[in-house]
């Protein structure tokens, strides 16, 4: 019989076997805590996990909250190895961190019932996805787009949830991050970050009816449109779309001719007062 271990690494980029989603399962069922474990088999441990989850949401849906501590007792074992000098990866504390946002994002959808436990793990999962990529940004930008961009869809779920209207600042601010990182490494990523970050500033738009907001939402649609030419067609007439509309919403005094304006990162700045 093959040891949990080489399970682990067998299945760790994802094609996970009958008998390692049985062993883990069972691991988890029986096993309270992971502080006595080694950071690499924590880290195996919970990337294999969330695999499962992925492919069969219900297989830990009774030890989610469990599964969840997995994750912050690896760093706050990171965090001891750290005050004892021991280098850790920052690729690994990154991973646990975004993982650790999975699981509870998968609480918080999973209690629907509750709104104010629909809220508490929504708020775990943006801030462990925030500090995954703000320790990743210079080492592995593409995660820390993908995280930003993962928090700025929790901050409009708690904006939806709450009513809190500093929420939908986030939702735009964070997509702004993301398509700017994306922009430098990922410029297809790019185009969807400043869309759904358009997006955003519309509905500030809307609460606020704060012309800037509307300016705002319309060049970042007309910049995901310049930047759609020759990758994606159709969200390029999309985002071109919306461009106009706003346009057409703005003052006339303040209204550029969609085709004339040509959409460039510099005529955006992400450090809007939100009212």
């Amino acid at each position: 019989m093959k040891t949990l271990d080489s399970l682990l690494e067998e299945c760790y980029d994802g094609l996970v076997t009958d008998e390692c989603k049985k062993r883990v399962i069972e691991y988890v069922m029986q096993t309270p805590s992971v502080l006595g474990e080694h950071i690499v088999r924590i880290k195996r441990l919970t990337k294999v996990a969330r695999h499962i989850l992925e492919s069969d949401p219900t297989s830990l849906e009774s030890h989610l909250e469990r599964l969840f501590h997995y994750h912050i007792e690896g760093l706050q074992l990171i965090g001891s190895m750290k005050k004892h000098d021991i280098k850790v990866s920052i690729a690994m504390e990154a991973h646990l961190c975004s993982h650790a946002a999975f699981v509870a994002r998968t609480l918080s959808m999973k209690n629907t019932s509750s709104t104010d436990l629909a809220i508490f793990w929504r708020q775990q999962s943006y801030s462990y996805l925030i500090t995954s990529a703000e320790i990743i940004t210079n080492e592995d930008p593409n995660h820390a787009a993908r995280s930003y961009g993962y928090a700025a869809e929790d901050a409009k779920e708690l904006w939806e949830l709450t009513g809190n209207h500093s929420w939908v600042f986030e939702w735009y601010e964070k997509r702004l991050i993301a398509g700017d990182i994306a922009a430098i490494h990922n410029s297809k990523q790019a185009i969807y970050h400043y869309s759904f970050a358009a997006n955003g500033a519309y509905c500030m738009f809307e609460i606020t009816q704060h012309v800037p907001w509307l300016i705002k939402s319309q060049r970042l649609h007309k910049l995901s449109s310049d930047l759609c030419v020759g990758l994606d067609q159709k969200h390029s007439a999309y985002s071109s779309a919306f461009a106009a509309d706003h346009a057409m919403k703005l003052p006339s005094w303040q209204r550029i001719p969609n085709k004339k304006y040509i959409g460039t990162r510099k005529n955006i700045t992400a450090d809007c007062n939100p009212y």
